[in-house]
């Protein structure tokens, strides 16, 4: 068929970071322009659009519980960002987090040939970006968890000898060492 397994896989990952209709339906998009069984753009949207309804809806009745988290944190970091402040925490390891995001007002803009960077003179004195402060906080809060267990579980194998090498959520070790660094996974996210 013309939809498979890859067609919506970017949405259902995206999603725990809130990924939007819009950004739903463009990656659907992107999956489905160079299908021959469709002759228009205008029939990729379409498809893309059902298709990403859809999925949303699917992602919502399956996580529920999940969403619900999701929504806390929202909802928590709309609270902290009306105060003006920025969303902060300190991750089980102790590493303070502040997310970083402004509303930038007297900028001087620079375009180079790679980006466009924007200068401003205090960062202090710049507002928080209050819709970014609380899209942001759900996946960033969940990447300062993965990151500490992931740090856990390194510290824990070098203590027991063992080669770790990791990469966002992926952990590897010597084929030998996979069930004591899978036991060692386990006792860390514990922690």
């Amino acid at each position: 068929g013309n939809v498979v397994r890859k067609t919506i896989k970017q949405t259902v990952m995206t999603s725990v970071y809130g990924v939007t209709f819009i950004g739903a339906r463009q990656q659907i998009q992107k999956q489905l322009k160079d299908k021959p069984v469709f002759k228009t753009n205008g029939e990729v949207y379409m498809c893309a659009q059902y298709l990403a309804r859809i999925t949303i809806k699917c992602i919502g009745d399956l996580f529920r519980d999940a969403n619900s988290i999701k929504a806390w944190f929202a909802s928590s970091a709309k609270m902290v960002a009306r105060t003006g402040d920025p969303v902060k925490w300190v991750t089980p390891l102790g590493l303070p987090c502040v997310q970083p995001y402004l509303r930038m007002k007297n900028t001087s803009v620079v375009n180079t040939i790679i980006q466009t960077i924007k200068f401003a003179r205090e960062a202090k004195d710049q507002p928080v970006n209050q819709q970014k402060q609380n899209t942001a906080f759900p996946p960033n809060f969940v990447h300062s968890i993965d990151s500490t267990h992931m740090m856990l579980t390194c510290v824990k194998c070098k203590e027991e000898g063992i080669v770790f090498a990791g990469v966002h959520d992926s952990y590897w070790t010597h084929a030998g060492d996979i069930d004591k660094m899978s036991s060692i996974l386990r006792d860390q996210f514990v922690q």
